[in-house]
């Protein structure tokens, strides 16, 4: 009992950057402690017990919980559902889990990208063993300034918003929706770092500290907590700041942990209104994993075609003089791109590319130290209760009991996050044939047990089926290892055939 206690108060001080400066004082082959596997992924859970424990004690006390869900709103927090819940557990295990196909060959972009600048570019050597301190505190300021600008910039550019899209696409605010995330947003972020890079910050103590910095920004997805008190929400992120930023269109408040950016360089925006109002514009009706990662995109393409037929299409007056050319009407961002809902199908158009280079949310580049001191507004109301937007909950329009569905969906689910810990476990010491197959087959099912979840009439049964088929195939892979089977087969068999020809 002794260690749990030891491990969960450990684990507590990480997930709010709360470690020894000795932990981060790390050089030259020093091992980089693993702090997002070994208590980040165990205390996301934790966290999320606490958060759904608190939210049952509320309601038995006779608080409002529910959010605006449901036929009879109740105002409050949202309670937590089992298919977003699910979902979210899975979209995150997919963006680890799809990653692992570009580290298994050696290439993780951040990391990569990252000692290679140190290793061939630095302008000078600053050794955290030798300045601590101002090691420390140039990784801790240094990380999360990084971090606001890329964040930023992912809401500002059409091309970067493919990733972090999927983060936005839950429609409650609680701790689960801190799990989604989207498989290429790793892939987008690294360019703010290269600057800490050049300064000859070693890459282990820049790998420690982007774990912590990761890991605090969990806590703020939770709709329990209300301002912060002694002026806390003037320094760091907190959940009433973060809850504006996941409040659609959201282009406000890129915090990492320090709130101070946003307010210093004119994007932070207070939350004087509580509501339950979460997600996207529009908000692509799915829990599959790989529909959400590739819905922005879908967007650009319909976005594109319509940039496409503008283009094509010309006025003329009687002598056949131009007087228009179909640019951006009243209601775009001034790049010829409406902000209005795309329509059309999910399929993807080469249209997109028309949008590579377009922003999609625009800031006045501002830096203005008083604006750290402007007072934030009070509170004005709480309307969490009023149901200003319908939740996607599934189409429900398969055959299928609600029962049976939460059963199957909890079991499958269940089974498929617990295979996925065990793969990122095990990837690196299996053969990269059967970690390639082991990834693959896994990101199958995922998709499988979440389209599922959709309960679309077309799919429904289908994904159940496949879910129920790539499960064993999955976990057969991952145990049995068949190409390493297959490759120590044929070496003993070509021993033994070695050996029986040297004694003829």
């Amino acid at each position: 009992m002794a260690d749990v206690t030891a491990y969960l108060w450990k684990g507590f001080k990480v997930m709010f950057y709360i470690v020894p400066m000795s932990e981060l004082t790390l050089g030259e082959g020093d091992d980089v402690p693993p702090y997002l596997l070994k208590y980040g992924i165990p205390m996301f859970f934790v966290f999320i017990f606490v958060e759904f424990v608190i939210q049952e004690i509320m309601r038995a006390l006779g608080y409002k919980v529910g959010g605006s869900h449901g036929k009879d709103a109740k105002g409050g927090p949202a309670s937590y559902r089992l298919n977003e819940l699910v979902a979210c557990t899975l979209v995150g295990s997919f963006q680890q889990i799809g990653l692992l196909l570009f580290e298994l060959v050696g290439l993780n972009f951040e990391v990569t990208t990252y000692t290679w600048f140190y290793e061939h570019c630095r302008l000078l050597t600053l050794d955290a063993k030798q300045y601590p301190l101002l090691v420390y505190l140039a990784l801790f300021f240094g990380k999360d300034l990084g971090y606001y600008w890329a964040h930023r910039s992912m809401h500002e550019w059409h091309v970067m918003w493919i990733g972090h899209s999927v983060h936005h696409s839950g429609e409650d605010y609680n701790m689960a929706t801190g799990l989604r995330q989207g498989v290429v947003q790793p892939m987008m972020g690294w360019i703010f770092y290269i600057p800490l890079a050049l300064l000859g910050l070693h890459p282990a103590p820049f790998r420690a500290h982007a774990q912590l910095n990761t890991l605090y920004m969990y806590w703020i997805h939770t709709d329990l907590v209300n301002r912060l008190p002694l002026g806390l929400e003037y320094i760091f992120n907190t959940p009433m700041a973060h809850r504006m930023h996941h409040r659609p269109p959201g282009n406000c408040n890129y915090a990492g942990m320090l709130i101070i950016w946003d307010r210093m360089f004119g994007t932070y925006v207070p939350e004087v209104v509580r509501q339950d109002v979460y997600g996207l514009h529009p908000q692509p009706n799915t829990f599959d994993p790989v529909k959400l990662n590739a819905a922005h995109l879908v967007e650009m393409s319909q976005l594109g075609d319509e940039m496409a037929k503008k283009a094509n299409y010309k006025k003329t007056d009687g002598d056949g003089d131009v007087v228009g050319d179909g640019g951006s009407s009243g209601g775009g961002d001034g790049n010829g791109v409406g902000k209005g809902e795309a329509k059309g199908d999910d399929t993807i158009s080469f249209s997109w590319w028309r949008l590579v280079f377009k922003k999609r949310a625009n800031h006045r580049m501002v830096c203005d130290l008083r604006l750290l001191f402007k007072p934030i507004p009070p509170m004005r109301a709480d309307v969490r209760g009023e149901k200003k937007r319908v939740k996607w909950d599934g189409a429900k329009t398969a055959n299928w009991s609600p029962w049976l569905v939460a059963l199957y969906v909890t079991f499958v689910g269940l089974l498929v996050a617990v295979g996925g810990v065990g793969l990122l476990l095990k990837s690196h010491s299996m053969h990269l044939a059967d970690a390639f197959a082991s990834v693959v087959v896994w990101c199958l099912a995922s998709s499988a047990i979440l389209r599922f979840a959709d309960q679309e009439q077309n799919t429904a049964s289908k994904a159940a089926i496949q879910s129920a088929l790539l499960l064993p195939v999955f976990f057969g892979i991952l145990v049995a290892r068949p190409a390493e089977l297959a490759l120590a087969t044929a070496v003993a068999s070509g021993a033994t055939s070695g050996v029986y020809n040297t004694s003829v």
